[in-house]
């Protein structure tokens, strides 16, 4: 009994933070990982400041976001279609050039799991090369079924388990590496490398961490969850204040 309520509570802990380790997985994407594996080999910290406040950003950006979406129960780009002027040009264009980055991130990411699980069989097969063409092929059906048939709620729980395993590999890659401590608050420190191109990757840093598509994704989880103003807790602090 008491390793099935543990059990039970971890699934609904998992549960609970779904939605975020969900918007966590759609934000880590090949430019992510390539862009920061770059900054650390070329810059070590120096430049985690950025991300540092990438990080806030994003957070601030976030939260607006899911309070607009809670309070008036529509998503972004449907506010942004209705409230602004020619706010329809606005979100067709966000969602064109959503699509087109998605699009290109998805090949990136494709290319580099193709190749990732054909060298994985190559070493548990002895030696057995199978071309990647067939590699991706396998995953596009897959991918695609799941698109036909799957719901939100499936999306979810299968991007949650991949993002803790991510999540753990990055862990264990951060201890095998073990950066000094005082690296870390050197880093946090702003400076500006005088090297070519230390601008083009503290925008990078910026551009693949306050990432749009976040943003969207992050009002149309909360819709999609059907969360409304009742679950804003400064909405329940100001029901329960007593009135005079």
């Amino acid at each position: 009994m008491k390793n099935t309520s543990l059990y039970k509570k971890i699934l609904i802990g998992l549960s609970a933070v779904g939605p975020g380790l969900f918007l966590i997985g759609y934000n880590i994407g090949t430019g992510s990982v390539t862009t920061m594996t770059k900054t650390g080999a070329e810059h070590g910290m120096g430049l985690f400041w950025a991300l540092v406040l990438s990080c806030i950003f994003t957070y601030i950006l976030m939260v607006a976001y899911g309070k607009v979406t809670l309070v008036s129960g529509k998503t972004a780009l449907f506010n942004i279609k209705t409230e602004f002027k020619w706010g329809w040009v606005l979100s067709l264009y966000i969602i064109i050039a959503l699509i087109i980055g998605e699009l290109l991130a998805l090949m990136g990411v494709m290319g580099i799991v193709a190749d990732l699980v054909q060298e994985g069989i190559r070493l548990a097969f002895d030696g057995l090369v199978v071309q990647t063409f067939w590699i991706i092929l396998f995953f596009s059906i897959i991918l695609y079924a799941l698109l036909w048939f799957g719901r939100y709620q499936v999306f979810e729980k299968i991007l949650t388990v991949l993002v803790i395993v991510m999540g753990l590999s990055f862990l264990v890659v951060f201890f095998m590496v073990k950066p000094s401590f005082s690296a870390l608050v050197e880093g946090i420190v702003p400076s500006i490398p005088n090297t070519p191109g230390a601008f083009g990757l503290i925008a990078a840093i910026a551009g693949t961490t306050c990432s749009a598509a976040v943003f969207i994704m992050r009002s149309t989880v909360v819709a999609e969850k059907g969360w409304g103003i009742n679950d804003l807790k400064t909405e329940k602090k100001i029901r329960s204040f007593p009135r005079r």
